[in-house]
């Protein structure tokens, strides 16, 4: 009999053996609260930039919400999911855990990701990213939300 850990890892081997896959991950806030105002989501973004001008990702889709993160992301040289998510996120929340704790939150230990396979896959979570705060209710539009790829960013990648 298998054990839920083992059926877990299993699932999740992909982060190791599959370098430069594209990804759909999302990142939360425990527990889920309204936690990254403006100047943290513009944090997260510009460490997403930086991951992409030194040409280790490409990104395809993000958005930042007050309470997760979701991004699009294709891995480029010799990355994993793991290891990129673990660079990020080091970097990420040395800047923003005491904010979080401030708070009584802290970002998820892991987090969640899929395996892109289509083109259309790829296009059906680059408009659920997108419209993300709009489903929240947070704009109208979701070109509206700044920390968001759906404003035409230059340095994001939008395609298959």
């Amino acid at each position: 009999m298998k054990t839920k850990r083992f059926e877990s890892h299993r699932l999740r081997l992909h982060r190791e053996q599959t370098p430069g896959g594209i990804f759909s991950v999302t990142k939360c806030v425990q527990p889920k609260r309204p936690v990254l105002d403006e100047e943290i989501r513009n944090f997260v973004v510009s460490s997403l930039r930086f991951y992409v001008e030194r040409r280790d990702i490409e990104l395809r889709a993000f958005v930042v919400m007050p309470d997760h993160v979701h991004v699009l992301v294709s891995l480029l040289k010799e990355w994993t999911l793991s290891l990129w998510m673990k660079c990020l996120m080091s970097f990420v929340s040395a800047k923003t855990t005491s904010r979080l704790r401030m708070c009584g939150c802290h970002w998820q230990e892991g987090f969640y990701d899929t395996e892109v396979h289509t083109e259309k896959q790829f296009h059906y979570l680059a408009d659920y990213i997108h419209d993300n705060p709009v489903r929240d209710g947070l704009v109208a539009s979701p070109e509206e939300w700044s920390a968001s790829s759906a404003r035409s960013l230059s340095w994001v990648r939008l395609t298959w």
